[in-house]
């Protein structure tokens, strides 16, 4: 990864999740807060494709849920974290 080559001393974490379930938002937000003091960047990606309409378990059509209720409910969980950064 080119950001490892810029920032050597840095880490990277990867969290495996279903941003169409509020319930695995919730557990990867905690895994990250009680791991991190502060997150200097988020990558929230995800991406789902169907031909049928579905819902998330919480009841939101999926491309919704998973596209940006998802994003929205990790990054909301763990802005405390990321204002933390002196660049924020």
């Amino acid at each position: 990864m080119a950001i490892t080559a810029e920032h050597p001393n840095g880490s990277i974490a990867v969290i495996k999740l279903d941003l169409s379930s509020l319930e695995s938002v919730r557990a990867a937000a905690d895994a990250l807060r009680s791991q991190y003091v502060r997150i200097d960047l988020l990558i929230n990606n995800a991406g789902v494709t169907f031909t049928s309409k579905q819902t998330t378990a919480d009841g939101s059509e999926l491309h919704f849920g998973a596209g940006h209720l998802g994003h929205f409910a990790l990054t909301s969980q763990l802005l405390d974290r990321l204002l933390a950064v002196d660049a924020s």
